[in-house]
């Protein structure tokens, strides 16, 4: 059973006993088609509201979440609880979100019994990591360095903060990391199964995606350090895909073919390492470190590589300084985010001070 809309229909949701109106969003690039993406367990539809908008006063936009019948469990509406304590960290706005049960949405769910346990959340604009890599093949995006470096630099500001709270994201790939092109700022999306200290493992333990999978994720990787691997070749990419001669090498869903991750030999792993080593030495030894381990724990930290990308062997291009936004005050349990002075949303080089970041710390 599909969600069986067409361009621009209105949708009226009823949820937590408040009626929203939207209409389906058509497609940019077609008008005729709905606006929407298919994945291997949902499809995202893009919905315009009726009632609100953005900063430049056009409707704005949200993403409606509907899971296949076989990944429409009850479970999820735990998970989107559980999101929603995260959803002030820098590239986690998909954790504002509201699910649709058949408590909270009881009106909606019998005209469409189909989003059942579907989640409503903020559109992210932008492009996939995974868009990205198409586009660098065939020449219609491109990279310069300083872009590159940014563009890793912000990556690492966002999964630093979560590592440092002993959070990870557990899936991470090019296809779940959304960038803005004109800012290089970052999202996560399809963040479902993502580990958080008294959060409860999903019924189906994430196990990496093909081209930025490790050798030992086979059996499930739901743990704190779950993001190492796939962050390292994930930040590589972002550094090296400024150089043709390493667009050139590159495969076409991901840098490596998954089938030649880890192994010894690899050219594409040589032109990769050659290109990181015009960066520095210490970036390089990391990758060297992530390529050879044997278990996620032997990858190097996530704060390894944001004490190598702000080193002085890396030479930032200039930026404006980032907005001080005020750190936003929880209240939830178990999360607690403690009184510092205010986050800083990185949008430009990552700053090293300690005290820009906000300490997360999660009761027992």
């Amino acid at each position: 059973m599909s969600f069986d809309v067409a361009a621009n229909d209105e949708f009226l949701l009823h949820l937590g006993g408040v009626t929203e109106h939207f209409h389906i969003a058509p497609h940019p690039a077609a008008a005729s088609f709905v606006h929407a993406m298919e994945g291997g367990k949902a499809t995202v539809y893009r919905l315009l509201s009726d009632s609100e908008t953005d900063s430049s006063g056009a409707p704005r936009q949200y993403a409606l979440k509907v899971m296949k019948p076989v990944y429409s469990v009850p479970e999820l509406a735990n998970i989107t609880q559980n999101l929603g304590r995260l959803k002030a960290l820098p590239g986690l706005r998909v954790c504002d979100r509201r699910s649709l049960t058949p408590q909270s949405a009881a009106a909606t769910l019998r005209k469409y019994p189909e989003l059942a346990y579907s989640t409503i959340m903020p559109w992210i604009e932008g492009k996939s990591w995974f868009e990205c890599l198409l586009e660098l093949k065939d020449g219609s995006f491109a990279l310069s360095k300083d872009q590159s470096v940014r563009l890793a630099q912000n990556f690492c500001a966002v999964l630093g903060q979560l590592e440092r709270g002993g959070l990870a994201h557990c899936d991470l790939s090019a296809g779940n990391v959304m960038l803005d092109p004109a800012t290089f700022t970052l999202d996560m999306v399809d963040v479902e199964d993502m580990f958080a200290p008294g959060f409860q493992p999903p019924s189906a333990l994430p196990a990496g995606t093909p081209g930025y999978q490790h050798r030992s994720s086979a059996g499930g990787q739901w743990s704190a350090t779950a993001d190492r691997f796939a962050a390292a070749i994930l930040l590589s990419e972002m550094l090296v895909l400024h150089d043709p001669a390493t667009v050139r090498a590159a495969s076409l869903e991901s840098y490596f073919e998954p089938g030649e991750l880890q192994t010894s030999g690899s050219q594409r792993y040589a032109v990769m390492r050659n290109a990181i080593t015009a960066y520095s030495g210490r970036l390089a030894d990391l990758l060297d470190r992530a390529w050879q381990s044997n278990t996620l724990e032997e990858c190097p930290r996530i704060e390894d590589w944001e004490h190598a990308l702000i080193s002085r062997h890396i030479q930032f291009v200039p930026l404006p300084a980032p907005e001080a936004v005020p750190e936003p005050t929880p209240s939830w349990s178990p999360l607690r985010i403690e009184e510092q002075p205010p986050t800083v949303r990185f949008s430009g080089p990552l700053q090293p001070e300690p005290s820009a970041q906000p300490i997360i710390r999660w009761e027992k």
